[in-house]
């Protein structure tokens, strides 16, 4: 039965850019889904465009990509192909680093590696907020930003 009454899940034109073709359609085949479908088309009108955040303390987490050790925090995008954010890969916190990401390049991996995913879940409101959690020993620095929420 349909829980939803009416309601269709509807990706809106930006998130299905931003979503790798291969999760939108396992999510599109599941009523399951609908809410966070529908929280993230939100969420992506408010993407803060290139060099809005800079600057600042902390960093509004907009879009978060995983695959195995590797992350994606995504804090800006100019509304075509270029995303700014924080980058982990292969688990390697030493070399992790702030910079510029092609979102062209980025999605190219979801047609590679199935489970390259955009996290539909992600409840962190900043970036070193999502650090901190993923190493807190590492990331220790961003400690009151988690302490502040």
């Amino acid at each position: 039965m349909d829980n939803r009454g009416n309601k269709e899940m509807k990706f809106s034109n930006k998130l299905a850019s931003l979503t790798p073709p291969k999760q939108r359609k396992v999510m599109e085949q599941s009523e399951e889904h609908f809410e966070a479908v529908k929280l993230m088309n939100d969420l992506v009108e408010k993407i803060p465009n290139l060099y809005e955040t800079d600057g600042m303390e902390r960093h509004p987490l907009s879009l978060h990509y995983f695959y195995g050790g590797c992350d994606w925090y995504i804090t800006e995008w100019d509304g075509e192909d270029q995303f700014f954010g924080y980058v982990i890969l292969g688990n390697d916190l030493k070399n992790s680093e702030w910079g510029y990401i092609s979102k062209s390049s980025l999605l190219a991996a979801g047609n590679v590696y199935p489970a390259f995913n955009l996290d539909f879940h992600c409840t962190h409101k900043t970036v070193e907020e999502a650090l901190y959690e993923r190493d807190p020993n590492y990331f220790s620095k961003y400690k009151e930003a988690v302490d502040e929420n």
